[in-house]
């Protein structure tokens, strides 16, 4: 909800938000829907899928409000590098917009890669939201738990944090027994439950990340953190499929296996998407047999 009460308190009728792709639709049907339009910007998965800030600089004029970073990111995996970061607040500060930075998944990054929130890495006085929650925190999905934080040491956000405290309070989330439990909750967990479940995670992910490797065809694109797996598929290799739907609406008639498609996150990039790498060990193994025995019968080396 954090997400949205942001949308109500910064943007009005007319106005435009930069929203990145592939990512999770959340604005792509909010927005909309109270006369927003939301202006998709490309993420380069050759490029740790890092901002295409030259497609970005077409889509900004007087009406544009703020820069949504999903940072790690859903679907892809990835992680912010202190590099781009910088070059991402150097050109919001060019500009003059703000950046809400989703961080969801804050503490879930592999053994080798190092997460910094863009609310404490902020630079050139140009304001940060920072977006949190339970349900990734904690791996309680559905909780609808979250938090806003506001690093804008100006105060120039100061009538969207006002606005935020003011429309919050229309909506009853979460309930009551949620809100209750927290203080015994926090007092028995810290961050590092997850921290500590990640080994597991990535001990999945390399496995599944080498299996996809090696079958002709599918392109996996290396992930920094989360618990998702992003594959490109290589169409001009599979005549049969059209896209990326149809190449996995095929994999589930013939092997009995569903994945969601990559095109569904929106975005140019066909390819699919490992719902998680949380799975029990051993899980996979059919899962690999099954899409090589797929891949090698309707590969075709053009």
């Amino acid at each position: 909800m954090g997400l949205y009460y942001l949308l109500l308190a910064t943007a009005n009728p007319g106005d435009n938000i930069l929203v990145p792709e592939p990512s999770y639709p959340f604005y792509h049907k909010n927005a909309p829907s109270i006369g927003v339009q939301i202006r998709p910007y490309q993420l380069l998965p050759q490029q740790n899928w890092e901002i295409d800030f030259e497609q970005l600089e077409k889509l900004i004029d007087q009406k544009t409000r703020f820069l949504w970073i999903v940072n790690p990111s859903n679907p892809c995996g990835s992680i912010f590098s202190e590099q781009h970061m910088s070059e991402i607040f150097s050109f919001c500060k060019k500009k003059s917009i703000f950046i809400i930075s989703d961080e969801v998944y804050w503490n879930e990054s592999f053994s080798d890669q190092k997460f910094i929130s863009f609310g404490h890495f902020q630079q050139d006085d140009v304001p940060v939201v920072v977006i949190g929650g339970f349900e990734k925190t904690f791996l309680v999905p559905g909780w609808s738990f979250s938090w806003i934080i506001f690093f804008d040491k100006n105060y120039k956000l100061k009538n969207i944090k006002f606005g935020v405290d003011s429309i919050y309070q229309i909506f009853l989330n979460p309930c009551s027994f949620l809100i209750h439990s927290v203080p015994e909750i926090l007092d028995t967990l810290t961050a590092d439950y997850t921290k500590n479940q990640m080994v597991h995670f990535e001990e999945n992910y390399n496995f599944l990340f080498k299996q996809l490797k090696e079958i002709q065809g599918l392109q996996p694109i290396k992930s920094q953190g989360t618990f998702y797996l992003v594959v490109l598929i290589q169409l001009e290799f599979f005549p049969d499929f059209k896209n990326d739907q149809e190449f996995l609406q095929g994999l589930l008639n013939q092997e009995n296996i569903c994945i969601l498609n990559l095109s569904s996150f929106n975005g140019k990039y066909q390819g699919f998407r490992m719902l998680t790498c949380a799975t029990i060990d051993g899980h996979y193994n059919q899962f690999i047999v099954r899409i090589k025995r797929f891949c090698i019968q309707h590969y075709n080396k053009v």
